[in-house]
């Protein structure tokens, strides 16, 4: 799994959303191809380990998450918790939506 980690890093076209180059599909599919060669496995089930890693990295990070107010958890970090930084850059807190509406009250 580190090796992959590491072959994933050197190519950022794969994770880094932030980049241009993020949403051409002949880049990624040549970065993919480029990994498969260079640890001799296919190329699909490298794709499904990187996408599990990646979500098993965002569930980690969950995990250790505290609400305010909140004692402080002594969870143990994830396996390759610290292999995987580099992708934190590109992970954004997404806002929650909500059915209930907004109320913006004003006093008078």
């Amino acid at each position: 799994m580190e090796q992959l980690i590491e072959e994933v890093r050197t190519h950022p076209v794969i994770w880094d959303s932030t980049l241009e180059v993020y949403r051409d599909v002949t880049l990624k599919e040549k970065a993919w191809n480029e990994i498969a060669e260079l640890l001799s496995k296919d190329k699909n089930s490298l794709r499904n380990q990187w996408r599990k890693l990646r979500d098993c990295h965002r569930q980690a990070l969950n995990r250790r998450r505290t609400m305010t107010g909140q004692a402080a958890n002594k969870i143990k970090k994830w396996k390759y918790e610290d292999d995987m930084k580099f992708v934190l850059k590109t992970m954004m807190h997404r806002l929650s939506d909500s059915n209930i509406p907004c109320r913006i009250e004003t006093r008078n």
